[in-house]
C-alpha cells in the first residue's frame, strides 16, 4: 500500500485535482466523526457555546497521554494533530466540514471518552464503509498520538441519551421464531401440572401430609379420556396427540405417574424457547436431526384418524385412510417445505400456519372446515382425479395418461418437461411414471397459480437453460405448439408477437428484454401467463370469461383458487355418484338385471 498520492502537489500556486487524495481525506474525516467520543465532543461544545460560555477548551484525560501508546498504522501515526483542539476552539462556531485538499493539516484525531477509558478508541481498528457514505470502499485504519495538547483539565460531560421514555412502554409484538415462554408462564404451567395429577379437582392438602397423586391410562376415543384432555388443557399440545406422548412418557408402561410425566417435561419440553419450538421438537422421531421429514408426521396421521369424528367414516375403509394420510403430509410439505428439498426447518414451520392448524383441529369438528392440508374433500378430489387417468389402476400414470388431465388441455411439450424431472424431480420408483405424490404436486401446482410454490414449479419448467430469467426464444419454443392447437381448434389466429406484447404489458417485468421470478410473483395474474404458454382450455376461457361472473366466483368463502377448484369438482363427482346409484338401483329401488 503506497501513500504517493496523498503528498501535496501544487502547480502555479493551486492544489492538483487528484480525486483518490480527496476521496481518502474524506475517509479519514468521516471516520473520525463517525467515533461516538467525537459526536458526544462536538455536542458538547455546542451546548456550552448555546449556554454562552466563552471558554470552550476541552482536554483529552490523561489515560490516553501514556508513553507506552503505540499506533496500528505507522504511516497515519506521522500526521501531527498538535493544534487540532485549539482548530476546534476556534471554529466551534461553524459545523465541521470536509478537508479541501491542499489544507495544511491533517484530518483531526477522534477525542477521547470524556469518562476516562483506558482504551482510546482509536487504538482499535476502525472500519467503515466508504460507499454507503459515498466516498469509496476502502478500510479507513486511524491510530492516535502521544503529542496531543493538554490545555485544560476540564472535562466534557456526556449528553443524555435522547431516548424517549415512552419506548419503554411499547411491548415487543414481533417475534420471527415465536413468543418465548415467560417464567410466570413457567410457573402457571408448572403449577397446573401438580394439580392435574392430585386426587380430585379441588383436593386440598394438610399441612405436613404428602398430597395423594393420581395416575393418567390411555383409554379410547369417545370413552372419558381425561388423558387426551389434560394433554391439551394443561400441557397446550393438539389433544389427538395424546397416544404419541403417552407412548413417549410410559415407554411401555401401561399408566403415567407425576414422576413419569414431570421427568419427561423437563427433559425433553422445557429445553425449547418457544411453545411452537415444542411442537417442532416432539414431531421429530429422530432427536438428533434439526428437521422433519414425512415419516415423522406418519403416526400421527394415524391417531387423527383415530379419534377425530370428522374421519369416523373411514375407519371401514383402511386404503382410503392411508391415501387420506398421505395426501396431508404431502400437502403440508408442498406449502410448508419452501427448498423443497424434504428436509422441513423449524425457520419453515415458524412462517407457516400448521402450528394453528393443528391446535384447531381440537375445536373443529368437521374435517371439511379444515381446508388447509387436512380437508377430506381435497383429498377426495386429488385422489378421483388420479385414479381416472390411473387405468390400469396401477397407482402409476403415464405421459400418455397425464395428457388426458382436463380433457387434454396441456401440451405435450410441458408434459415432457414434468417426466423429465425438471420443475421437479419425481420420487417414482418406476422410470417415466408418476406416482401419486407426483401428481399431488402437479394437481395443487396447476389449478392454483397464485402459490410461491407453484409459481416457482412452472417457472422451472418454461426456464429452458436454467439462467434465471425467461427470454423471448423461451417463450417463443412452448408458445409454438399452443398456436398450432389453436389453429386446430380456432379460426382465429394469435400471432406470437402480439401475445408477446400482451403478456409483457400483463407481468409488466423491471426489465423488459426478460422476465425473472421475481416479476412473475409481484404479478397478481401470473397465472393466466402461463396458461397462455401450455394450456389452451384455461387460456380460452380466460378469453371468453364473463368479468361479473368471475368477480362473483372471488367473493364466495373460498380463499384460494385450489379451494374453488375443489368445491366445484367434489360438487361435480358427488353428483355423478349419486346420478350413478339412482341408475343401478333401477325404478322402484331394484337394481338392474335382478328379477322384479
Amino acid at each position: 500500500f503506497s501513500f504517493t498520492l496523498l503528498p501535496m502537489a501544487k502547480k502555479r500556486g493551486k492544489p492538483l485535482n487528484i480525486p483518490p487524495a480527496k476521496k481518502k481525506l474524506n475517509e479519514l474525516f468521516i471516520t473520525w466523526l463517525s467515533i461516538p467520543e467525537t459526536q458526544d465532543l462536538v455536542n458538547g461544545i455546542i451546548k456550552q457555546y448555546a449556554g454562552g460560555q466563552n471558554d470552550m477548551r476541552v482536554s483529552p484525560p490523561r489515560e490516553s497521554l501514556s508513553p507506552n501508546a503505540s499506533p496500528i498504522h505507522p504511516t497515519i501515526a506521522k500526521l501531527k494533530v498538535v493544534d487540532e483542539w485549539d482548530r476546534l476552539r476556534s471554529k466551534v462556531a461553524s459545523p465541521p466540514s470536509s478537508p479541501k485538499f491542499g489544507s495544511s493539516t491533517a484530518p483531526p484525531p477522534a477525542p477521547l471518552s470524556p469518562h476516562g477509558s483506558k482504551a482510546h478508541p482509536l487504538h482499535a481498528t476502525s472500519v467503515i464503509n466508504g460507499d454507503q457514505l459515498g466516498v469509496g470502499a476502502s478500510t479507513i485504519v486511524a491510530t492516535s498520538s502521544n503529542s496531543l495538547h493538554p490545555q485544560s483539565s476540564a472535562v466534557m460531560p456526556s449528553p443524555p441519551s435522547e431516548r424517549p421514555e415512552t419506548a419503554a412502554l411499547i411491548p415487543p409484538f414481533w417475534f420471527p421464531n415465536g413468543k418465548e415462554t415467560t417464567k410466570d408462564e413457567l410457573d402457571c404451567e408448572s403449577r397446573a401440572i401438580a394439580a392435574a395429577f392430585r386426587v380430585g379437582p379441588k383436593a386440598k392438602v394438610a399441612k405436613g401430609a404428602k398430597p395423594i397423586l393420581r395416575t393418567f391410562k390411555l383409554v379410547g376415543p369417545g370413552q372419558g379420556n381425561d388423558w387426551m384432555e389434560f394433554v391439551a388443557k394443561v400441557c397446550g399440545f393438539p389433544g389427538w396427540w395424546a397416544t404419541q406422548i403417552f407412548n413417549r412418557i410410559a415407554k411401555g408402561a401401561t399408566e403415567i405417574t407425576y414422576k413419569m410425566f414431570k421427568e419427561w417435561w423437563d427433559k425433553e419440553v422445557l429445553i425449547y424457547p418457544t411453545k411452537e419450538h415444542r411442537f417442532f421438537g416432539f414431531l421429530k422421531n429422530d432427536l438428533s436431526r434439526d428437521y422433519l421429514v414425512k415419516k415423522d408426521f406418519e403416526p400421527f396421521m394415524q391417531d387423527l384418524l383415530h379419534v377425530h369424528p370428522g374421519l369416523e367414516f373411514l375407519k371401514q375403509t383402511p386404503e382410503f385412510q392411508e391415501k387420506y394420510g398421505e395426501t396431508v403430509i404431502v400437502r403440508i410439505f408442498y406449502t410448508v417445505n419452501r427448498s423443497g428439498n424434504g428436509k422441513l426447518t423449524l425457520k419453515e414451520y415458524n412462517r407457516s400456519r400448521l402450528h394453528d392448524i393443528m391446535l384447531l383441529l381440537d375445536t373443529e369438528d368437521d374435517i371439511n372446515n379444515v381446508t388447509e392440508f387436512f380437508s377430506y374433500e381435497h383429498f377426495y378430489v386429488l385422489y378421483c382425479k388420479f385414479w381416472e387417468l390411473d387405468q390400469d389402476h396401477d397407482f402409476y400414470i403415464s405421459k400418455e395418461d397425464l395428457l388426458k388431465y382436463n380433457n387434454y388441455s396441456l401440451t405435450e411439450t410441458i408434459v415432457d418437461v414434468i417426466f423429465r424431472g425438471i420443475p421437479r424431480k419425481l420420487s417414482s420408483d418406476k422410470p417415466g411414471k408418476m406416482n401419486y405424490e407426483d401428481f399431488t404436486w402437479f394437481c395443487l401446482s396447476e389449478e392454483d397459480k397464485t402459490s410461491d410454490t407453484s409459481l416457482e414449479y412452472w417457472f422451472r419448467c418454461i426456464d429452458l437453460d436454467r439462467d434465471g430469467i425467461l427470454s423471448g426464444y423461451e417463450l417463443d419454443h412452448y408458445y409454438a405448439e399452443q398456436k398450432r392447437r389453436m389453429e386446430s381448434f380456432l379460426t382465429e389466429q394469435i400471432l406470437y408477437d402480439d401475445i408477446l406484447c400482451q403478456m409483457i404489458d400483463m407481468i409488466n417485468p423491471k426489465d423488459i428484454r426478460y422476465i425473472r421470478l421475481s416479476d412473475i410473483k409481484a404479478c397478481p395474474t401470473s397465472g393466466i401467463f402461463f396458461n397462455v404458454l401450455f394450456n389452451l382450455n384455461k387460456f380460452i376461457a380466460f378469453e371468453q370469461r364473463d368479468p361479473f361472473q368471475a368477480h362473483a366466483e372471488k367473493q364466495g368463502a373460498e380463499k384460494t383458487d385450489w379451494d374453488r377448484f375443489a368445491r366445484i369438482e367434489y360438487d361435480r363427482m358427488a353428483m355423478e355418484a349419486e346420478a350413478s346409484e339412482e341408475f343401478s338401483e333401477g325404478p322402484d329401488g331394484a337394481e338392474w338385471g335382478m328379477g322384479m
